[in-house]
């Protein structure tokens, strides 16, 4: 037996599922826009003119000086391929939507904090360091990874919520 979601009225399920892959697919794109790309482009531009040593990361630290610009962008688009792929693997597997867009978003803002960080160091201009950066993606990970966990538990099919 199928098992079929109540909707509004005048909303059919295929609109609502369609609306829901628009969504993550809008912020796996936009993860992969800030995290990947714009964190990447940013740096090797701030590391072209401030120098190597002002990048934190050990390891995009050695890929610039060794590869240059190209392999500090290929190290962290590869590495947010990584992530991404792992995301919607676990998604997939799981069905957790809401969770999977906390983490989404999240990397979507910590791609957006990385990138003004590097856009201010090249500019001379004071940035936020590194461990804060990090420690706020890390806190908005777990919040919004609660959070969604606890409306794809609300919203499930499979369990009744008990209060």
């Amino acid at each position: 037996m199928i098992k079929t979601r109540k909707t509004r009225p005048g909303k059919s399920i295929d609109s609502t599922i369609l609306k829901k892959n628009r969504l993550k697919s809008l912020l796996f794109t936009s993860s992969f826009l800030t995290y990947g790309l714009g964190d990447g482009i940013t740096a090797a531009y701030m590391m072209e003119k401030t120098g190597a040593n002002i990048e934190a990361n050990p390891l995009a630290k050695f890929m610039y000086v060794s590869y240059g610009s190209k392999g500090i962008v290929a190290l962290k688009l590869w590495f947010t391929v990584v992530i991404l792929s792992l995301v919607s693997t676990i998604s997939k597997r799981t069905g957790a939507y809401w969770a999977t867009n906390g983490f989404l978003f999240a990397l979507t803002i910590g791609g957006l904090m990385a990138t003004r960080a590097n856009v201010l160091a090249t500019l001379g201009m004071p940035f936020p360091s590194p461990g804060s950066i990090i420690f706020t993606f890390l806190f908005m990970v777990i919040l919004f990874l609660e959070v969604g966990n606890l409306i794809d538990k609300l919203y499930s099919n499979d369990k009744p919520v008990s209060c």
